[in-house]
């Protein structure tokens, strides 16, 4: 909600709103975040802004790590860098990010995470997409403050998994761009606005983004891989995503296929089955 101040301090509105700004994003550091970059969910002040108490309205408990909590701290600090340059907030984004790329390594989740870090993998912890969109967008906006490429890479693979038949909801009843986010831990998966906003955000930084042409990197099936990941098939299927094979992504076919080692069928062309990477 900062980025509303700053935009007005820096569009004719006064000069101090940028400061007000700066000292609630310096204190939300000091009170809301762990010392290994996870953060709580609410802190509670005193009158004479002294810390009364901690605790949790969205994720499991006070001393669990509400997922999207932690995606709307990496994104803030991210955004206000943007306005202030001011290089502590680039720092803190930097390790809030690290923070949350950690939760999802330590139970192997892939890159849409459940609803709360730490909670039980049960029916009360939900995915939850819109902290991938949420973090999706902000490791496009780090790449651009940093260009250090593996916010780029990894935006890139938070959208794919985003942009799969698991979280879209193309034929279902849903209204929503994506399935599976969620309101808090211990509620149903919904769609949700603020999911659908943030994956649009990051698919516009995507498209608009100039990046570094691409690099030789290797070969799969006879065919050219750049940056290590995508090679292009040219007439034949196109651009595939091969970083996981034998399960690769088909840009054309816009599904997982699953290839094994012999691909030429008796009448030429690759041997392969669609199948979820999962």
């Amino acid at each position: 909600n900062l980025e509303l101040v700053l935009w007005a301090s820096a569009n004719g509105g006064p000069a101090d709103y940028e400061d007000h700004a700066v000292a609630h994003a310096d204190k939300t550091w000091e009170h809301n975040v762990r010392e290994d970059g996870t953060t709580f969910h609410v802190v509670a002040y005193n009158l004479d802004g002294t810390v009364d108490y901690k605790r949790t309205h969205q994720g499991w408990t006070t001393d669990s790590t509400w997922t999207r909590g932690q995606a709307w701290a990496v994104y803030g600090y991210t955004m206000v860098y943007r306005y202030t340059g001011l290089p502590r907030m680039l720092e803190r984004a930097r390790t809030l990010y690290d923070a949350f790329l950690n939760g999802l390594a330590e139970a192997d989740r892939g890159w849409v995470p459940y609803a709360d870090f730490d909670a039980p993998l049960d029916s009360r912890n939900p995915r939850d997409s819109s902290a991938a969109a949420i973090v999706a967008s902000a490791a496009l906006e780090l790449y651009q403050h940093t260009d250090d490429l593996r916010y780029l890479a990894d935006a890139e693979a938070f959208l794919e998994e985003l942009s799969g038949p698991a979280y879209l909801t193309a034929g279902s009843s849903y209204q929503s761009i994506l399935r599976k986010a969620s309101e808090k831990w211990g509620e149903d998966e919904v769609g949700a606005m603020f999911a659908d906003f943030y994956l649009l955000e990051a698919m516009q930084r995507h498209a608009v983004m100039p990046r570094p042409d691409p690099v030789v990197t290797g070969s799969w099936k006879g065919f050219t891989v750049y940056d290590a990941g995508f090679a292009d098939s040219a007439g034949w299927m196109g651009w595939t995503k091969t970083v996981a094979a034998p399960y690769v992504y088909n840009y054309p076919l816009e599904s997982w296929l699953y290839v094994p080692d012999v691909t030429e069928g008796p009448s030429g062309g690759w041997v392969y089955s669609f199948q979820s990477r999962r």
